[in-house]
């Protein structure tokens, strides 16, 4: 089986953390301190929720079954005592988190995995596909005026129960900031997604996105903790 090692500067702060996301299979090799003794562990699991992709403390909750018991740890990526993270392959999954596998029985789940080394080479070529997009982008923008400006954006998928579909859909009704979701009302958000194949109910996004708005994000994530597809429990 192929594997994809990252190794992490940590003065650098490299910018492959970012490249883990929910339904990642990995092994997590954690440095562990018993007296004057040290020794490495390794921990493989699902991502089940990344968080703080973009700031420069990312954490990852990884989850494994072990004897029919679930087992979690949260992984702050630059930690010293994270000697390396492996990427094994990854599930297909349509959310930003998973949390809901707590709730499933094993047998249940059923993912279907793409193996780490085909991963890495989309990944490489998207990263090729992106280069050269903002290559042409900035040639484009030396023949405009200097007074056009970038629409802000913020990553609307952190918000329960909205995937990259329902998040390009938002964004292209101008809802591309956790502002503009904070003071849109239910009933319009509701008529925006209503294209969107599936069930959703936007009931708690307001909210959701206020906190992420204001930084909230502890308080968030403890609430986010309580909801079962965007939903209140």
């Amino acid at each position: 089986m192929h594997t994809t090692l990252i190794e992490f500067n940590r003065t650098q702060r490299d910018a492959d953390a970012t490249t883990f996301r929910a339904g990642d299979v990995v092994r997590v090799h954690r440095k562990i301190v018993e007296g004057n003794k040290e020794r490495i562990q390794v921990f493989e699991g699902m991502v089940i929720v990344m968080r703080g992709g973009q700031s420069s403390s990312p954490m990852m909750t990884v989850r494994k079954v072990s004897n029919g018991v679930g087992v979690e740890i949260v992984v702050p990526i630059y930690s010293p005592n994270i000697v390396k993270i492996e990427r094994v392959k990854r599930a297909k999954v349509r959310r930003a988190n998973i949390r809901f596998i707590r709730t499933k029985p094993v047998k249940k789940l059923r993912f279907s995995f793409t193996d780490a080394k085909t991963v890495e080479e989309k990944e490489a070529a998207y990263r090729a596909r992106t280069a050269n997009d903002n290559t042409d982008d900035a040639a484009a923008a030396d023949t405009t005026t200097s007074a056009s400006t970038d629409t802000p954006t913020d990553d609307l998928t952190k918000i329960e129960g909205i995937g990259p579909k329902i998040a390009q859909t938002l964004a292209d009704a101008g809802i591309t900031t956790f502002a503009a979701l904070a003071d849109a009302d239910t009933d319009t958000i509701e008529q925006i997604i209503s294209s969107v194949r599936g069930s959703h109910s936007p009931a708690t996004w307001s909210k959701q996105a206020a906190l992420a708005r204001d930084g909230k994000w502890e308080e968030l994530s403890a609430w986010q903790e309580e909801l079962v597809g965007g939903k209140e429990a």
